[in-house]
């Protein structure tokens, strides 16, 4: 077994696949966000929205911000109920969090037509 062995998947079973199929492939869950900005980053200035390279990259970005943003939420909510988690934890990516990423990017996307 090669030292890199995790960093390849078997995709044997199908005939192609495409980026969500890559991602469902992954062991771990990352949550919405951050494998948005994957989708976004493997893809950048090739996908059918037309967005140049610079734009993808930005959007990207700004979508890892945002997680960082709702990580830090939850950490200030955990301080102020008493909960203070450790430095480095980080929150169990859950159904709420999906439902304002979800509404992030509905509302980003309405302010683009």
């Amino acid at each position: 077994m090669s030292k890199y062995e995790k960093y390849f998947i078997d995709v044997s079973r199908f005939k192609k696949i495409d980026i969500y199929r890559y991602l469902e492939l992954l062991p771990g869950h990352r949550g919405h966000a951050i494998e948005h900005a994957l989708k976004k980053l493997v893809l950048c200035g090739v996908r059918t929205g037309g967005k140049p390279l610079k734009q993808d990259i930005i959007e990207a970005r700004d979508t890892l911000s945002r997680k960082i943003q709702m990580w830090e939420e939850d950490e200030e909510y955990e301080r102020s109920q008493n909960l203070a988690a450790p430095h480095d934890a980080v929150p169990l990516w859950t159904e709420e969090h999906e439902k304002n990423m979800d509404l992030l990017l509905l509302s980003r996307a309405e302010t683009k037509l």
